[in-house]
């Protein structure tokens, strides 16, 4: 019995030691994250991280034009890896941040309308169709997009567009939640 008792005792202990190791060397790993990812049934193909380079102009680097800039991209899977709804919710709302600053650069109301739009429901979405904590969530979202003195410049430029209108609640199903579309 004594014997027993100390075989299951030394294995236990071998599995904690092997997931200890095994979460070092997964963090180390996961910081480099650039190819594909799976999640459950979906893989993903993440952009390469544009370093400085995400800093150099108003729009950023969107290698693979999903509308999302990549550094918002892969900062948005490091936050959910576990959860491809709220990535795919965060996703949505970036682009919609990031049309504030398409905005700035073409000025044109429609754009500005479409961009409130999206807000809208992208803020629904935070607090309707999910679990997140929406004001964490945005303020993240925010800090992660609107990121430079430049893009802070637009994004203000969008705000000051829209003084003087209203925008109605805008409900989304959760699949348009995890796919917002801008105009």
């Amino acid at each position: 019995m004594q014997k027993t008792f100390e075989i299951i005792a030394g294995i236990i202990i071998l599995i904690f030691i092997s997931v200890v190791l095994w979460q070092i060397i997964d963090r180390n790993s996961t910081e480099k994250i650039t190819s594909s990812v799976q999640v459950g049934y979906v893989s993903e193909q993440l952009p390469p991280d544009p370093g400085d380079a995400s800093l150099a102009n108003l729009e950023g680097i969107d290698a693979n034009q999903n509308g999302v800039r990549d550094d918002v991209e892969i900062a948005i899977f490091n936050l959910h890896k576990d959860s491809l709804e709220n990535r795919e919710i965060l996703m949505a709302g970036s682009a919609a941040l990031q049309s504030t600053i398409s905005y700035f650069i073409s000025k044109t109301s429609q754009d500005s309308d479409s961009t409130s739009e999206a807000l809208a429901k992208f803020a629904y979405c935070l607090s309707e169709n999910s679990e997140m904590d929406r004001t964490k969530e945005m303020a993240i979202l925010k800090s992660l997009v609107i990121n430079t003195v430049d893009r802070e410049v637009a994004y203000e430029s969008y705000k000051q567009s829209r003084n003087g209108t209203v925008q109605q609640v805008v409900e989304a199903s959760i699949e348009e939640c995890r796919s917002l579309q801008i105009d």
